[in-house]
């Protein structure tokens, strides 16, 4: 199983750094990888569709409704990353406005979104080889002020990002296009 010290110390073995025991620990190594973790791994999380970190909620309406535009709004879960679907509404016919849903539905929302997984232990092990190469890509001007290495961290991170894709999309399900005048038009 992993733990965000040993993400953090793939990362800098990558660089040639030198590994960590906490990430609050008093090290120069330590201090980097705390500063960026939080924040590559929601960057990361939010940057395409981890299987993983899919999750489905119904959404109530909140009492509050919207100035104008929309009759209802929802809270968006607090651990969303990005809203994927909200099921059975068109993208033209809700929206996310600050840390809410808005639309016309009345009562609530069947809503598929992605979460920010903070568990080392729930991520996917291709999810983590390029968190790991995208914390080195973050931290290696900080570390080391190498342009060498700096090309390599991102070659690494470019080539971890296509495999893990690639094989997310394979076990994912395919997205059905719905018919429209566009596609009935081509056909």
């Amino acid at each position: 199983m992993a733990s965000d010290v040993e993400i953090c110390n793939r990362a800098l073995r990558q660089l040639g750094a030198i590994r960590i025991t906490s990430l609050t620990g008093d090290s120069k190594e330590a201090r980097a990888c705390n500063d960026v973790f939080a924040s590559v791994r929601r960057a990361l999380l939010r940057s395409s569709t981890w299987n993983f970190a899919i999750k489905r909620v119904k959404l109530a309406a909140l009492t509050s409704t919207p100035a104008w535009g929309f009759d209802n709004e929802f809270a968006l879960p607090s651990d969303s990353i990005k809203i994927l679907e909200v099921d059975g509404f068109q993208d033209d016919e809700w929206a996310v406005e600050g840390n809410k849903i808005v639309s016309q539905e009345a009562t609530e929302l069947d809503v598929k979104y992605l979460a920010d997984v903070e568990d080392a232990n729930l991520f996917d092990d291709l999810f983590i080889d390029c968190f790991a190469a995208r914390l080195a890509l973050e931290l290696c001007e900080t570390l080391t002020q190498s342009n060498t290495k700096k090309t390599a961290a991102r070659e690494w991170y470019t080539e971890r990002i296509r495999v893990a894709r690639l094989h997310d999309a394979i076990e994912g399900t395919p997205t059905v296009q719905e018919e429209s005048a566009w596609i009935d038009a081509i056909g």
